[in-house]
């Protein structure tokens, strides 16, 4: 397990890169740990197909042994490094198609790398709050709040429930807007869906 500030560290890289795709940085191995918490297979692939390294989900959905990703899914990253939009997905024999997302890893020595994330849809969605507190370094408060309204409670309900008023909710709210780069509740919701993939597991790195 990292310490808790590489941890903290990792999680703010990943919510920048959600906003605004940036490289990821050359130190991946928070980046794999993270996506490791989220549920998310990570693959960091050098030419030709090269596994440099990948978490125990990506060993789960393509295999733990394999030096090279499978011959389907190279051809699959093969026409994301030439599209101009690198989200895609892919058919399996059996399950829901993966959702893949070829990100670029920043440039060290000559070697030319990538994070191939893999998402599986038929994976049991669940929203962590502490996940949801570090990825875009929200308080306590703020997190329960932006979870809570994530499960579909009102603002009104929610500072019944905390024995607060619904002024300082709404304080926390906008606070919420401004980490997350959100402008509405609705925008907020909708950001929180997509991350509903979140299942805490071991900080194990395979």
């Amino acid at each position: 397990m990292g310490a808790p500030g590489a941890d903290a560290q990792s999680c703010a890289t990943l919510g920048a890169l959600m906003a605004i795709g940036s490289p990821i940085p050359a130190d991946w191995h928070m980046t794999l740990d993270l996506l490791q918490k989220l549920g998310c297979g990570g693959v960091v692939i050098g030419g030709a197909g090269k596994v440099v390294a990948r978490n125990i989900v990506a060993a789960s959905l393509i295999g733990d042994r394999a030096a090279q990703l499978p011959e389907d899914l190279r051809r699959t990253v093969n026409d994301l490094t030439r599209s101009a939009v690198k989200v895609g997905w892919m058919r399996r024999d059996r399950g829901s198609a993966l959702v893949l997302h070829l990100m670029p890893l920043s440039q060290t020595a000559a070697t030319e790398a990538a994070l191939l994330v893999l998402i599986d849809p038929g994976r049991p969605a669940k929203l962590d709050e502490g996940v949801v507190r570090s990825l875009f370094g929200l308080t306590e408060a703020e997190s329960d709040l932006a979870v809570r309204l994530a499960r579909g409670q009102r603002v009104q309900a929610i500072a019944r429930a905390r024995g607060v008023t619904l002024g300082t909710v709404r304080t926390q709210l906008r606070a919420i807007f401004g980490k997350t780069r959100t402008k509405s509740q609705a925008g907020l919701v909708l950001l929180l869906a997509r991350l509903a993939t979140i299942q805490p597991r071991k900080n194990n790195i395979a």
